[in-house]
């Protein structure tokens, strides 16, 4: 099992431990009283709407709910009405309809007062129940902490209170406040809940907290129990989600890094909880627990190794998911299709799964990322990545058995296409931006990559490393047997001797260039190729590619080399020296906590004896004076000479301006009227910022800069370096960029490092190799 599957399924388990509705929420009185209706009517719409609910079929139960809510008065029936709107909310939020729910919960709270008895209180539940179902944690933490000291006062009945502290406890988990969130789903404990089901969902997302914290043999002890207790609820759905939770429980318990307990009781344990949810969903009609659970059993019989009986069980979930237009469960489904036709060396059907599963992802990108934010423990990016590449790895091992040389193309065009997309799918995950770049996405074909180039895609995957080389039309692929982990290894090790003046790092950089580069270089030479771009993924971002060592030479010194995050993304077109305009701003002294870099000064005045320039350094350079200039001219090259941090946490992530932090948001706003007089930044340089120490999704954030700021190519660096060798790699390339008779600025930051490095005092790498030219290389 690889760790793409295992993180799915501990985001299947999170899903069912959420629970399909707010338990109890708007339920804890029971019926609807609705006295002023026609009995024989009211009875038969409340009971049909109570069943449908019960069962599953949440999208009929908000139909009924909301037919009784039109059908009643809202001045003499405030109470029944009040209750109408909160279960048909509930429904809506158990069908994933967040923002219908809220215009219902909107017009709940406008009811309340007529209410009474802190009817204001269970709405303000009911909407930080939302709020979390949405991602939006910050709104959730201010609707519970209103309702929390009702709670502890007694002014909610405790069964409100029971599925308040639920509620909030899920919220905590999803924070990743463990201790936090123990504390509290204790205290829901304590309270007597009106739904039966709410007292196991909050024991068993105690057991899935205890098996984070690797207390094993305690969540084992309590698995079993609870699975009986789960047992003797009526049937319904709530009784076939605490079945699946309680099988998906037992797989992590089996998988657990204290190794195995049990093993063939848990598989039984497993087996037993998700087959009893298919035969209770079956008796109440509930497809989606039905599919759920055909699923995750043909899950179970994929690690046992009995692929034909998975396959079948695959089939029967697929049928019904299809049926019913269950988008959240296709792209599990068909990911399980690909991975079983792919283990039994069906490459065509396991290659027809996994595009069906990638187009599947792609049509619910936003509401599985906010899913994921919600769950915890599993970024978005964790969850549907390891799709990308196994339809990638699949669509490379076809490849290498197809002697046709055109079919051998398209499947690596079509293995490239499908990391094109993965990549684009990682930046707007971490930017948090669906539209990111939307203006700018030329997709590059390879016949417009310049002769003299070669694009290089490295794809780490489980037990091999596949370097996929295109110059001009064609592209090959090269394969290194060296696993994730090792490769993975000596990444970390490099990175760490290479920002470390005076280390000894050879070793590190000779072995990486004889996986990555090694095996196409006499291609490369006998082809004539000048310049390298790389396509880094993961760990690769966190290492320059300049500082290869052949035992001879670094790799710099032989290619101009450049990165991009992904080819689509990438606009290339050359800059107008002659026409460039530079807008610098910078700090040479120390501000907000941090040091001084007076070398600034001197690089100031060096790019502007280079290009013409307007220069703000200091008080006088802010993100208002920056954004003023931008809107004055078109400046083709931004120069910011500061402090910054590229975090894992995009939020996070800042420039330093004199009195405050530039977000890359805030970078982007500035850089706003640039693209709409259709003169974007043709340069950003970044020459004193940093990611976060070998952090690949920080470096992800500084391989993204240039697309997420509207520039096309960016300048900036892995680590902090000396500010004085700073200035003079960019005062080189700046110079070179002016003097080189139209060369591209791949080759400018070429001959500005082996200026550097020939220096004596600049000859480690940790000088000079941390540049990267982002993006746009020509």
């Amino acid at each position: 099992m690889g760790p793409g599957v295992r993180g799915v399924r501990l985001f299947a388990l999170a899903v069912c431990l959420a629970g399909a509705a707010a338990p109890g929420l708007a339920a804890e009185r029971g019926p609807i009283p609705v006295p002023e209706l026609p009995a024989v009517a009211a009875a038969r719409d409340r009971d049909a709407a109570q069943r449908a609910f019960r069962n599953g079929d949440f999208e009929q139960a908000a139909v009924l709910y909301g037919t009784l809510a039109e059908d009643l008065d809202p001045e003499g029936q405030a109470g029944a009405l009040f209750e109408a709107l909160l279960l048909e909310a509930q429904s809506l939020m158990a069908g994933g309809h967040g923002h219908r729910a809220a215009a219902v919960l909107a017009r709940a709270q406008q009811v309340a007062p007529a209410v009474g008895d802190r009817a204001d209180l269970r709405a303000e539940a009911a909407l930080a129940r939302l709020a979390y179902l949405m991602g939006d944690f910050a709104s959730a933490h201010s609707h519970f902490h209103r309702c929390l000291p009702a709670v502890d006062n007694g002014d909610l009945p405790p069964a409100t209170g029971a599925a308040v502290l639920f509620a909030f406890g899920q919220l905590l988990v999803a924070e990743q406040d463990h201790q936090g969130a123990k504390e509290i789903l204790r205290r829901s404990l304590a309270l007597p809940a009106a739904d039966p089901a709410l007292p196991l969902r909050t024991e068993m997302l105690l057991v899935q907290l205890r098996l984070r914290q690797q207390e094993k043999i305690d969540a084992l002890s309590s698995l079993a129990d609870l699975q009986g207790r789960v047992l003797a609820l009526v049937d319904g759905h709530d009784k076939a989600v605490l079945l699946l939770s309680c099988g998906l429980l037992a797989q992590e318990l089996r998988a657990a890094p204290a190794g195995p307990v049990q093993d063939r009781g848990l598989v039984l344990l497993a087996h037993d909880g998700f087959q009893e949810a298919v035969q209770v969903a079956e008796r109440i009609r509930d497809f989606r627990a039905r599919a759920l659970g055909l699923g995750y059993l043909a899950g179970l019989y994929e690690q046992e190794g009995r692929q034909e009986e998975a396959l079948t069980l695959n089939g029967q979930a697929l049928f019904i998911a299809q049926e019913h237009d269950l988008r959240e469960q296709l792209f599990r489904l068909h990911w399980q299709r690909g991975r079983l036709h792919g283990t039994v060396g069906r490459l065509d059907e396991a290659i027809r799964a996994c595009q069906l599963a990638v187009d599947a992802v792609s049509r619910i990108q936003q509401d599985l990322a906010t899913d994921c934010r919600r769950r915890g423990g599993l970024s978005y990016q964790q969850a549907v990545e390891p799709i990308y590449f196994q339809l990638a790895d699949l669509l490379l091992r076809r490849a290498a058995g197809i002697p046709d040389p055109q079919g051998r193309q398209a499947d690596l065009l079509a293995a490239r296409d499908t990391l094109e997309r993965m990549k684009e799918m990682e930046l707007k995950d971490y930017f948090q931006d669906e539209c990111l770049a939307a203006g700018k996405q030329t997709i590059m074909t390879l016949e417009q990559v310049p002769g003299r180039t070669a694009v290089i895609y490295p794809v780490m995957l489980p037990d091999r490393l596949v370097l996929l080389v295109s110059v001009g039309a064609s592209m090959e692929q090269y394969v290194v047997a060296v696993g994730h982990d090792t490769l993975v290894e000596w990444i970390t090790n490099l990175r760490h001797k290479l920002q470390t003046p005076g280390s000894r790092f050879l070793r590190y950089a000779n072995r990486l260039h004889e996986w990555l580069l090694a095996p196409m270089e006499a291609d490369l030479q006998g082809r004539g190729v000048q310049t390298l771009v790389f396509v880094p993924d993961r760990e690769l971002r966190t290492i320059p590619m300049a500082a290869l060592h052949d035992g001879s030479s670094f790799l710099i010194e032989r290619y101009a080399v450049a990165t991009t995050p992904s080819l689509t993304l990438t606009d290339p077109r050359t800059l107008k020296v002659a026409e460039a305009q530079v807008l610098l701003g910078g700090l040479t002294e120390a501000v907000q906590g941090f040091p001084a870099l007076p070398a600034v000064a001197g690089e100031a005045t060096t790019v502007a004896a280079t290009f013409p320039a307007t220069v703000y350094l200091d008080q006088i350079f802010t993100a208002a004076t920056v954004q003023d200039a931008m809107q004055q001219a078109p400046y083709s090259i931004v120069h910011i000479a500061s402090h910054g941090q590229f975090d894992r946490d995009f939020s996070k992530t800042f420039l330093l301006t004199y009195s405050d932090r530039l977000t890359l948001a805030g970078l982007e706003s500035l850089m706003e009227p640039g693209r709409e007089r259709r003169q974007p930044v043709e340069l950003l340089t970044l020459s004193a910022c940093q990611t976060a120490v070998g952090d690949e999704r920080a470096a992800l954030g500084l391989a993204g800069v240039a697309v997420k700021s509207g520039a096309r190519s960016a300048l900036a660096s892995l680590w902090l370096i000396n500010d004085q060798a700073a200035a003079a790699l960019v005062d080189a390339f700046y110079r070179e960029m002016r003097q080189g008779n139209g060369i591209s600025k791949a080759e400018a930051l070429k001959r500005a490092q082996v200026r550097l490095l020939s220096r004596p005092e600049y000859g480690h790498p940790a000088f000079w190799a941390p540049y990267l030219l982002i993006g746009n290389w020509l």
